[in-house]
C-alpha cells in the first residue's frame, strides 16, 4: 500500500536518511546482526537519482543518538530533526520503521518457522514535515511448492531455491521500497 503526495515529490533533490526504528513487536530485529541503516542505505543509493545522507553523517554532531532512539519519534524530535535537515540543505527527510521481524527457523534446505518482515517507509518535506511518500511492506518467506508460479522467481538466481534468511527479506524489502519510490518520482516527471 502507497501513498504519495504527487508533484511535490519533483523538488525533493536530497534525503537525509534516519536510523531504521523498532515496535516493540520487532525486538529480535533490533537484536539480530542485520545491517537495516547499511542496507536502506544501499537500496536507496542503487535504486535513486537523489542525493543521499546516512544518519551518522546527517545526524552526526548533533543531539541526536545518530543509532536511534526513542527521541526520534517524538513530535518535538521529528521538529528538530526537521530543523537539522533545514540547517544540512535536505528536500526531505526518510524513516523506515519495523513493525514485525522473525528470522527462519531452520536451514535454508527445510525451515520449521519462515523469516517475515513488515515495515513502513515515510518521505517527509522539509522544513514543514508534511508527508510526501509512505509505504507499508509485508515480506514472508513461503516453501516453493505452495506457489510453483513463482519458481522461475526463486530458481533464476544462483542459490535461490530454498529457504531465504531474514537477511535476505531485509535486502529484497528495502530493495522494493527503494524501487517503489523512485518510480513514483519518475510518475511525476512524465506528467
Amino acid at each position: 500500500m502507497s501513498n504519495v503526495q504527487g508533484e511535490a515529490l519533483l523538488h525533493v533533490n536530497s534525503v537525509g536518511i534516519l536510523p531504521v526504528s523498532f515496535d516493540q513487536a520487532a525486538e529480535a530485529a533490533r537484536e539480530s546482526k542485520i545491517p537495516f541503516d547499511l542496507k536502506l542505505e544501499q537500496a536507496l543509493r542503487e535504486n535513486l537519482s537523489l542525493e543521499i545522507m546516512p544518519a551518522k553523517e546527517f545526524l552526526g554532531g548533533t543531539s541526536f543518538d545518530p543509532n536511534g532512539g526513542d527521541r526520534l519519534q517524538s513530535m518535538a524530535g521529528q521538529q528538530e530533526v526537521l530543523r537539522i535537515a533545514a540547517k544540512r540543505g535536505l528536500d526531505g527527510v526518510l524513516s523506515v520503521n519495523v513493525h514485525d521481524f522473525s528470522s527462519r527457523i531452520g536451514s535454508k534446505v527445510g525451515a520449521v518457522q519462515a523469516a517475515g518482515l513488515h515495515f513502513s517507509v515515510s518521505l517527509k518535506r522539509v522544513p514543514d514535515g508534511a508527508e510526501l511518500w509512505q509505504a507499508d511492506y509485508r515480506f514472508k518467506d513461503e516453501a516453493l511448492t505452495d506457489n510453483l508460479l513463482r519458481i522461475k522467481d526463486r530458481v533464476s538466481r544462483k542459490g535461490a531455491a530454498g529457504w531465504r534468511s531474514a537477511e535476505e527479506l531485509v535486502t529484497k524489502g528495502f530493495q522494493a521500497a527503494s524501487s517503489d519510490l523512485s518510480s513514483k518520482r519518475a510518475e511525476q516527471f512524465l506528467r
